[in-house]
């Protein structure tokens, strides 16, 4: 997930290898973006090609542009992109992300490709006729531009993470939501996952049930009861609807009420585990599009691993 109006960003990187032949030089190189949810304005502008650390290439724009597909081709000035036989260059695509003003499409997906073999020109270092190239097409991983960003980051437990005292108001943990940009964005739903042997209550039933809240989204979101299941797990799902303005964070408490979790005698503690499992867990709005998940880089997330004396 990328940010509108976001400059200098990493697209994707694109690794070439040459063979044992010779030293290699690319002199020509069109890479193709290809969207989903686009708009017929290009995205994208200023966009260089870069090796260790240097710019080769650029900057240019995007041309061909429909709301399926732009082409970056590169007239590569100079020696080119230089590949030494047996050896691999990582050559690197950025760029900036447009604003919504400029016409980027919120929602839209874009994958940069080496598409063919022939998108790339390669010829040997002694310059005696040109390099065979194979292995297209070639893809990034793919982009998702909106309009903002739901980050979530500082996750802590609150009070003691062993021997605590089972209690009706049991705040357990906390993480925290930021939104880094000027636009607000809000917060539709989120799922709170539990598993552990301190589910399986007082009676040790497969069917224990307790309540969950998040208090700091306040009356708008009422507790929730979680029932277990037999194998001592259960998630409930809020819809807090909460609006959160560009350049705000909000801490937010997860709080059982943990009076009838199980309590063996013999055995000691009994634990519980917090958690954010699934991209979707959380689901948010930029403003234009709606049901946006968490990237899926930051799930599953451990809130919190406890346990009750």
């Amino acid at each position: 997930q990328i940010i509108m109006g976001t400059n200098d960003l990493e697209l994707a990187t694109f690794k070439m290898t040459a063979d044992s032949s010779d030293d290699v030089y690319v002199s020509d190189l069109t890479i193709t973006d290809t969207i989903t949810n686009g708009s017929s304005t290009a995205s994208f502008s200023n966009l260089t090609l870069w090796v260790d650390g240097e710019i080769i290439a650029g900057p240019i724009g995007m041309t061909s542009i429909t709301s399926e597909q732009g082409l970056i081709v590169y007239e590569i000035v100079d020696d080119g992109i230089y590949i030494p036989k047996n050896s691999t260059t990582y050559v690197t695509l950025r760029g900036n992300v447009a604003s919504l003003s400029d016409g980027a499409a919120t929602n839209s997906r874009h994958v940069f490709t080496i598409a063919a073999n022939a998108d790339v020109a390669a010829a040997p270092a002694n310059l005696v006729g040109e390099s065979t190239v194979a292995g297209a097409p070639v893809a990034a991983n793919t982009i998702t531009i909106y309009r903002t960003k739901l980050t979530l980051s500082d996750i802590k437990t609150l009070g003691n993470p062993s021997n605590r005292t089972r209690a009706a108001v049991d705040n357990v943990a906390q993480m925290t939501f930021s939104n880094p940009t000027t636009s607000d964005l809000t917060i539709s739903t989120v799922t709170v996952n539990f598993s552990g042997i301190a589910l399986r209550g007082t009676n040790q039933s497969s069917t224990m049930a307790f309540d969950v809240s998040l208090p700091s989204f306040g009356s708008s979101v009422n507790p929730t009861t979680c029932t277990a299941n037999a194998t001592n797990t259960c998630s409930v799902t809020f819809s807090p609807a909460y609006v959160l303005s560009g350049g705000a964070s909000k801490n937010v408490k997860v709080r059982v009420n943990s009076v009838n979790f199980f309590n063996a005698s013999s055995s000691g503690e009994e634990g519980l585990s917090i958690f954010i499992n699934a991209a979707t867990d959380i689901l948010w709005n930029d403003g234009s599009t709606g049901s946006i998940p968490l990237e899926s880089s930051l799930v599953p997330l451990t809130l919190a691993n406890v346990t009750y004396n």
